[in-house]
């Protein structure tokens, strides 16, 4: 049984879910879009590109997409790191923090000039945040949600939608 919308922390609250998987998203359009073709959030895309541009003998695109996903890696760490720092001064505050520092970089990120010498520097800090994100923002409602990505959610969508049509579970709905 999931708890009341009146029950949960302002940070578990689907509104708040729906929001970050908009940014998310924005994001990662603004990236590939106006950034040279780097996915920010979605590291799988990253990889592939990598693949391809090292199978077409194109060595010298390789930092174009491995930084950012180094740079992912990077704010997955920091933000386990911070978590548990905040957890020994049993302080609640992880989402909080990872949201300001989001905010703080993303404003950095949008005084960046745009031009790819400076782009490879916007795509790397939009991963790391995208990452901080990601790794704190794992719960809504009761429910495990990705607010970076699609994939798991539309999983979870298809699965929600078959248990509540064919085994008729009005809940899932």
């Amino acid at each position: 049984m999931q708890p009341k919308q009146g029950t949960l922390a302002p940070s578990q609250r689907m509104r708040i879910a729906y929001l970050l998987a908009f940014v998310g998203g924005y994001l990662d359009a603004y990236t590939y879009r106006v950034r040279g073709g780097v996915f920010a959030n979605t590291q799988t895309g990253n990889v592939v590109k990598l693949g391809i541009a090292l199978a077409d003998g194109r060595a010298e695109a390789y930092l174009t997409y491995l930084l950012p996903i180094g740079a992912f890696v990077a704010g997955l760490f920091v933000t386990l790191h911070i978590e548990e720092l905040l957890t020994l001064r049993k302080l609640r505050l992880v989402r909080r923090v990872v949201l300001t520092l989001e905010m703080c970089v993303l404003a950095i990120v949008g005084l960046i000039p745009l031009g790819q010498e400076w782009d490879l520097l916007a795509n790397s800090l939009v991963s790391f945040v995208a990452a901080m994100q990601y790794e704190s923002f794992t719960m809504f409602h009761g429910n495990a949600i990705a607010t970076t990505m699609t994939t798991g959610n539309l999983r979870k969508f298809v699965d929600c939608l078959f248990r509540g049509t064919i085994h008729q579970e009005p809940k899932e709905l």
